[in-house]
């Protein structure tokens, strides 16, 4: 799922991200998404990148989050107004969200990390890695990122291996 990030806080306000993988910092804008993925895990996305991987649907996602099961959920995913402290737990905030379909098949080159990682990314925000996680980058948009083990097994099939 996704929604712009000024359905959560107002446009120019600083965020706090809660990832899987770690804190990223960015300014709440028409500019920027939240993604939610298929585990509950939330993460940000620029605009130009979501336009070039996903078609947006104004369909409303239609799994609650009250109807998770136990284990859906890996942590408590949280966007917190950097300024004055206010968090929101997206847990309910996902209700809102709206589907979003890939264009094209998503390709990427992955390799499991063997060692914890930190990847800093844009100079203040970062992605951790555990033994297992995945380094990986698009084949389509400029950018490295982190993928958590079970989030990778469940949203991708691996065609090539080394």
């Amino acid at each position: 799922g996704y929604m712009l990030s000024t359905e959560v806080f107002s446009e120019g306000t600083p965020l706090i991200i809660r990832t899987l993988e770690g804190d990223s910092e960015v300014i709440a804008s028409k500019d920027r998404y939240i993604m939610i993925g298929v585990f509950g895990e939330v993460y940000s996305m620029r605009a130009t990148t979501f336009e070039k991987i996903y078609s947006p649907s104004n369909q409303a996602s239609d799994r609650d989050p009250e109807d998770m099961a136990p284990g859906d959920l890996f942590y408590l995913p949280t966007i917190r107004n950097k300024i004055t402290g206010e968090s929101k737990n997206l847990k309910r905030i996902r209700i809102f969200a709206k589907t979003c379909t890939p264009k094209d098949e998503a390709y990427i080159y992955a390799k499991p990390l063997e060692k914890k990682t930190k990847l800093i990314r844009d100079g203040y925000s970062y992605m951790n890695g555990e033994p297992g996680d995945f380094i990986a980058c698009r084949s389509n948009v400029d950018s490295v990122f982190i993928i958590n083990r079970k989030v990778f097994e469940k949203t991708y099939d691996r065609i090539i291996s080394d």
